[in-house]
């Protein structure tokens, strides 16, 4: 038989499963790349390898 512990309530949950609507300016605030970031993506030679790195990064 399973047991399921409840580790977060329901407010939470929601939450968790509806991100925040960014504006354009909250965008360019919260999704920019440093200089030495870019450059460093930019050496990388696969899209799955800059992702990786910027998802790392965040």
């Amino acid at each position: 038989m399973a047991t399921y512990i409840k580790i977060i309530n329901n407010n939470d949950i929601k939450t968790f499963e509806n991100p925040p609507q960014f504006n354009g300016d909250e965008r360019k605030r919260f999704f920019y790349l440093t200089n030495w970031a870019e450059d460093l993506v930019k050496s990388f030679k696969t899209p799955t390898n800059q992702v990786g790195f910027i998802l790392q990064l965040g």
